[in-house]
């Protein structure tokens, strides 16, 4: 709700930005000295896990027509840049280190918005971003109760479509994208989870 306080910690709101920004910095800037010259390539970062608008309707789902849904991919935009700003000027490995960035909700359809952006590395290289996502695709089969059981053609063309949207929108344009989450509830379905 647009009339929520500013809250402690981070929310993507416009009342909550500048607390976010300070928030979420100093974390990294925390994160990025403790985990810096001892840790060489291996150790990835993802900046932030399913940042969302808790406790509204649009928490696990990205309205494109929505002002609140709007604002806060513009918010999260920018602060993923902050967070990425602060973990490159932090110097050693982490000049050079992978970064993992969520849209909101983590999810491939919100990554797939034209309002989320990646953010700009500081030589402008996007061969050490990588775009986090959360597949639980179709949503139907994946989680709904009860929703659906069988791994139908129809299921398997939507998550192959799914895969295919990601790799053209941004595997095809020079970004990593990486799958942190996935998995289909069990149903008493197995040999159709197993497919």
């Amino acid at each position: 709700d647009s009339k929520m306080p500013a809250l402690a910690g981070f929310y993507p709101t416009d009342e909550n930005f500048e607390n976010s920004a300070d928030f979420v910095c100093n974390i990294w800037a925390q994160i990025a000295l403790a985990f810096n010259n001892g840790y060489d390539e291996h150790l990835v970062f993802e900046v932030l896990n399913e940042p969302r608008l808790c406790g509204t309707s649009e928490e696990w789902y990205y309205n494109a027509v929505s002002q609140k849904s709007i604002s806060a991919m513009k918010n999260l935009n920018k602060l993923t840049q902050n967070i990425l700003d602060v973990i490159r000027a932090s110097g050693g490995n982490n000049k050079l280190r992978m970064v993992a960035v969520p849209s909101l909700q983590a999810s491939p359809e919100s990554a797939l918005n034209p309002a989320f952006k990646m953010p700009k590395d500081y030589d402008g290289s996007k061969d050490r971003l990588i775009v986090s996502v959360h597949m639980y695709t179709p949503y139907n089969f994946a989680m709904e109760s009860p929703g659906i059981k069988v791994y139908s053609d129809n299921v398997k063309k939507e998550f192959t479509s799914m895969f295919k949207k990601l790799n053209d929108h941004f595997i095809a344009n020079g970004y990593a994208v990486y799958i942190g989450e996935y998995g289909a509830t069990n149903k008493n379905n197995l040999e159709d989870r197993l497919a």
